[in-house]
């Protein structure tokens, strides 16, 4: 559905395209609070721009700063497994000679 596709566009999408610009390029720790902040933006743009309620009918219960708590704790917590998970695969590729290492740090 459409809805499912805006959801896709402002939550994962965004996380995997700064996740693939500045994993490699830049420190891990600048890849996860770029990537944190891309998603907690994505997904504020969902529930108060595009009126998509994250937590379902369960989101009238709560006040707004305990969605904004959860919201950027939970893409805290993605971003941090995400980068951590590609990172290791990247890793695990270059390895493998299956990639090329183009780190621009070294």
């Amino acid at each position: 559905s459409s809805q499912e596709g805006l959801i896709f566009v402002f939550s994962t999408g965004l996380l995997g395209l700064f996740i693939g610009s500045f994993i490699k390029r830049k420190s891990i720790i600048f890849s996860i609070i770029i990537s944190c902040l891309s998603l907690f933006i994505g997904l504020l743009s969902l529930t108060n721009i595009l009126g998509i309620k994250v937590f379902g009918d369960f989101s009238d219960k709560i006040k707004n700063e305990i969605i904004y708590i959860v919201l950027l704790s939970f893409s805290f917590i993605y971003s941090l497994l995400s980068n951590l998970l590609i990172n290791r695969l990247i890793d695990y590729l270059i390895k493998i000679k299956l990639i090329k290492n183009y780190n621009t740090n070294s």
